[in-house]
């Protein structure tokens, strides 16, 4: 981790790689009485949300398996950023199911208490996306991941009227890219397929532009 300071700008580069590439994932800290220095984001407490898609189209352990190991692999990385990680685990079929709150920090990481509850999720019912609606209305996180794959079978509700961003993931073989990309767009996030996107690429993306005050760059330096 490189920090740049000069005296107009801010800038914080992390050195990655991929495949043969070297390359940086910049951030601009935003000048200015009212910016964040990256010490201030790391300190604050991230509570964000998985709205787990538990309709009969999804039922197979290996629907639960992926999810949870990208996951897990997620939450690992968001540690690195901040001190303390909050997330809930929100079941949705035709209504909204169980909610179950999980907390990683220094002293308690329930990655053990995270897998045994998803292993034991139930697939079954239909699936209507208005529940996510009423989900993020009444809940303040930091934004949502929706795992689900895209096959709605209850309303048709158009999900744009919220101030949280969505970030659709996927990875099953029959299912509605075309209306996951819109959900993305309307919320403004962005939708991945965990068959075409490594977990390290998906956890960029959505890391580093849910910092405040940041913008995100990423360029290839071979």
């Amino acid at each position: 981790v490189l920090r740049i300071e000069t005296f107009e700008y801010q800038l914080l580069a992390i050195e990655n790689i991929r495949d043969d590439f070297y390359y940086f994932s910049i951030c601009d800290l935003v000048s200015g009485e009212n910016s964040s220095s990256i010490s201030d984001v790391a300190d604050t407490d991230f509570y964000f949300c998985v709205i787990w898609d538990a309709s009969y189209s999804q039922v197979g352990n290996m629907v639960s398996d992926k999810y949870y190991r990208f996951l897990k692999q997620f939450v690992q990385q968001s540690q690195k950023i901040h001190t303390k990680v909050k997330l809930d685990v929100i079941e949705i079929r035709n209504t909204i199911g169980s909610k179950h709150c999980f907390l990683f920090d220094e002293v308690d990481c329930q990655y053990k208490e995270l897998q045994d509850y998803v292993s034991k999720i139930i697939y079954d019912g239909a699936t209507d996306y208005g529940c996510i609606l009423d989900i993020l209305s009444i809940e303040l996180y930091n934004f949502a991941l929706l795992f689900t794959d895209g096959i709605e079978t209850m309303g048709k509700t158009d999900i744009s009227n919220t101030h949280i961003r969505l970030f659709p993931i996927y990875f099953q073989t029959i299912s509605n890219s075309f209306g996951l990309e819109k959900i993305a767009r309307n919320t403004n996030g962005r939708c991945f397929n965990l068959n075409t996107c490594t977990t390290q690429d998906i956890c960029y993306t959505i890391l580093f532009n849910n910092f405040k005050n940041y913008e995100y760059i990423n360029f290839l330096v071979s």
